[in-house]
């Protein structure tokens, strides 16, 4: 995944809650730690929809 400075880097997303601010903070911390990003390999052109 590469790096575009844009709102299309963005993957996923955490929102967590608790008590205080440091607790939802720890709790969104552990959450992201948890999501796996797999990709696949991109279509050949010739297997693609032509760019549309």
């Amino acid at each position: 995944v590469g790096i575009t400075h844009s709102f299309q880097d963005r993957l996923a997303c955490v929102v967590a809650t608790g008590a205080d601010a440091a607790q939802a903070a720890r709790r969104a911390a552990a959450a992201a730690r948890l999501i796996r990003i797999e990709l696949e390999e991109p279509a050949a052109p010739e297997e693609g929809d032509g760019g549309r």
